[in-house]
C-alpha cells in the first residue's frame, strides 16, 4: 500500500487545535481588545504633564540659536562675495 495513498480528508492535529481555538474565539473579543488597548494610549499619551517654564526656555533657546545660525551664514555668504568683489 502507497503512503500517500490516505485519506485526503484527515485534518492534522495542529490543524485541528487551530480550528478549535478559531471556533472558541468570540466575534466580540477582538473588538473588546482593541477599545481596551486604545483607551490604554490615550490614558497614557492624555496624562502627559503640560510644558514647564524650563521646557519653554529651551525650545527659546534652540530657536535663538537657530535664527543666529542662519545669520552668521547670510554673514558668512556676504564676506565671501564681498572678497569676490560681488555686492549683493
Amino acid at each position: 500500500m502507497d503512503s500517500l495513498s490516505g485519506d485526503i480528508h484527515t485534518v492534522s492535529p495542529i490543524q485541528d487545535n487551530f480550528q478549535q481555538e478559531m471556533e472558541m474565539i468570540k466575534p466580540g473579543k477582538p473588538l473588546s481588545a482593541l477599545v481596551l488597548v486604545s483607551a490604554l494610549f490615550v490614558s497614557v499619551y492624555g496624562c502627559q504633564p503640560k510644558e514647564g517654564p524650563v521646557e519653554k526656555a529651551g525650545k527659546e533657546v534652540d530657536k535663538a540659536a537657530a535664527t543666529v545660525g542662519q545669520q552668521i551664514e547670510k554673514a558668512g555668504d556676504n564676506i565671501q562675495d564681498a572678497a569676490k568683489g560681488e555686492k549683493k
